[in-house]
């Protein structure tokens, strides 16, 4: 129970920020009144694209959180100590945010020295280890426990929805809120205030469990050599008749970083970079976005070439204590997987962002309710939900479907197949048409979204709301400085309904997989690779998409990027099924690197 409430306070902080990030850049930072028709302090574009990289940043640090946890610290003081820093890093971004700063040059930079540093360290870190630290709660030996532990990963994933409902109903609306033609306002500190509070609750909660948890999850790690080990089955290689395999896994592993830090600095650069294919409003594709894509894809298909096969990884002596050569193939068996239906799932997964500002140039309006907006925290004039108020239907369609598939669906499939559990690769398949619907309900709403009117400005506001809010008789959304059409945003509940349901298809799932196929004493470490690929891989391909999300969502290829976003989710499922490897039988450990393609169930 403590590990729940810990990871649904720390899903509120990360998804306040992520949230109302780009509103944040957009607004904070410089002088409103120079500002012309349409004009942000900051890019859309170059605002997605921070964001994007702040979300690669949270997905980048679990695999140095999980080695500090499998190897020095151990799950419990890695996971006390990174929540602390996130506490910081958030209070940082509350004090960026005050309205005695927010509107200068110090706003922003101590906005992003709390979120990219403090904040992604600390969310990064104690990601693979809160997941892992949850499930060793469980006796194994015990078949009922066992069972209750497979459905952990699908509960645990459904009650950090719940967390990141507060931020969609709440916080994230209330950030902006209070955004006038004048400035920012204070919402934005209001809400990172808010998002501080739960990570310091977060932090107590864990606190107050210790005495619950098991002894094995509260023991300091032994050190023990890992990455050496690693490497040293992969440079041996290098002499034998794999060599050429052993290059390429080398090449591709270390592209990743490269390719990580190139997209890091292109979005820190923003617009003072070569750009290309610039198309309306969109700011196109940046240089370093485009060579970051390359090496990405180049890293990804060599990876997924070099172990869909790993039968040439030597058998090698290792010191008594450490990791063997079964844990190595262990680890690098689940990794084209990993990539395969992460980058697949996970791109078209990232339009949500799309569908977010998508609702911003729709009907953002509350029900002219006086109580109901005193509910949402939201001002009765304009009386504006955010365009991340809809991803509401996510969190809905998570929150509703995981007990509904976990009690009634699979068990009645179970039973249908004589006893025999649902595939992995049934769910994956699933997920993916379901991502796939989602993003073509998006471009229908944008088709219609255009062609509808344009909201007027109520005739009977006073003369200082109609120039805070409205633009040449227009109503102007608050989430997005445009004029609202009257197609009503509440259609945007539905892809992110669905996304939804295809997530409980492939995130939860491909973390039961990690913890379930991998040796024991580097489930943290490859925990923590999952994560990487789940978060900076598709950020990376999702980082170029997003030169083509435009400020102005009437003058910009919006319709396109849902296009793409679908055509890599269908090309990575087709190459899934050439390396797919089957579920692990009763628990057993397959030494089966060399098994290829396989069909399942």
């Amino acid at each position: 129970m403590y590990i729940l409430i810990v990871e649904a306070c720390e899903r509120l902080c990360y998804y306040t920020i992520y949230g109302g990030q780009v509103y944040f850049l957009r607004d904070a930072g410089c002088d409103f009144a120079a500002l012309g028709d349409g004009e942000y302090c900051m890019s859309t574009s170059v605002a997605s694209s921070i964001r994007s990289c702040f979300r690669l940043l949270a997905y980048v640090f679990p695999i140095f959180g999980g080695y500090l946890a499998d190897n020095i610290f151990g799950r419990y003081n890695t996971i006390l100590w990174f929540t602390l820093a996130y506490v910081i890093g958030v209070v940082l971004m509350a004090v960026g945010a005050l309205p005695a700063i927010v509107d200068t040059k110090a706003g922003p930079i101590i906005y992003l020295v709390g979120g990219f540093v403090f904040t992604a360290i600390g969310t990064g870190a104690i990601k693979p280890n809160v997941v892992n630290f949850g499930a060793e709660q469980y006796d194994t030996s015990d078949p009922v426990e066992a069972e209750q532990q497979k459905s952990y990963f699908q509960y645990f994933y459904m009650v950090i929805n719940i967390g990141s409902i507060f931020a969609s109903v709440w916080t994230v609306t209330y950030a902006t809120s209070k955004v006038t033609s004048e400035g920012p306002g204070s919402g934005f500190f209001v809400s990172f205030t808010i998002a501080a509070a739960a990570m310091a609750l977060s932090l107590l909660c864990f606190v107050l469990g210790t005495g619950k948890y098991s002894a094995e999850s509260k023991a300091r790690a032994q050190h023990k050599p890992m990455v050496s080990i690693i490497r040293k089955h992969l440079t041996h290689s290098l002499g034998t008749s794999h060599a050429m395999k052993g290059y390429c896994s080398i090449i591709g592993l270390v592209l990743i970083p490269v390719y990580l830090v190139l997209a890091l600095v292109g979005s820190l650069v923003g617009d003072a970079q070569p750009t290309f294919m610039q198309v309306g409003s969109a700011s196109g594709i940046t240089l370093f976005g485009l060579i970051a894509f390359i090496l990405c894809v180049v890293s990804t298909l060599l990876i997924i070439y070099c172990h869909y096969d790993n039968s040439w990884i030597p058998e090698l002596d290792t010191p008594q204590g450490s990791i063997t050569s079964a844990d190595v193939r262990s680890a690098f068996r689940i990794l084209p997987t990993l990539f395969a239906i992460n980058v697949g799932f996970n791109v078209g997964y990232n339009s949500m962002d799309i569908y977010q500002l998508q609702a911003c140039q729709m009907n953002v309006q509350a029900p002219d309710v006086s109580w109901l907006k005193s509910f949402l925290l939201i001002p009765q004039i304009p009386g504006q939900l955010n365009g991340n108020f809809y991803s509401l239907g996510n969190n809905a369609s998570i929150i509703i479907m995981i007990p509904l598939f976990e009690a009634l669906i699979f068990p009645m499939l179970t039973k249908m197949r004589g006893g025999r559990p649902i595939p992995r690769k049934s769910k994956y398949i699933l997920g993916f048409l379901l991502v796939v619907a989602a993003n073509m309900v998006g471009v229908v709403i944008e088709v219609f979204r255009r062609k509808a009117d344009f909201v007027p400005c109520p005739g009977d506001w006073s003369a200082a709301d109609q120039h805070n809010y409205c633009k040449n008789g227009l109503l102007i959304a608050g989430c997005s400085s445009q004029p609202m059409r009257t197609m009503s945003a509440w259609w945007t509940f539905w892809p992110y309904f669905i996304t939804g349901c295809g997530e409980i298809m492939v995130n939860p799932v491909l973390q039961e997989f990690a913890f379930d196929e991998v040796a024991p004493k580097l489930r943290s470490f490859m925990m923590g690779f999952t994560l990487v690929t789940m978060g900076c891989v598709p950020s990376v391909i999702s980082a170029l998409f997003a030169g083509f999300v435009p400020n102005d969502m009437d003058n910009g290829p919006i319709i396109w990027c849902y296009v793409i976003n679908s055509a890599v989710s269908v090309v990575c499922l087709l190459g899934y099924f050439t390396i797919a490897i089957p579920d692990k039988l009763h628990g057993a450990a397959l030494e089966g690197s060399s098994i290829k393609a396989e069909t399942l169930g």
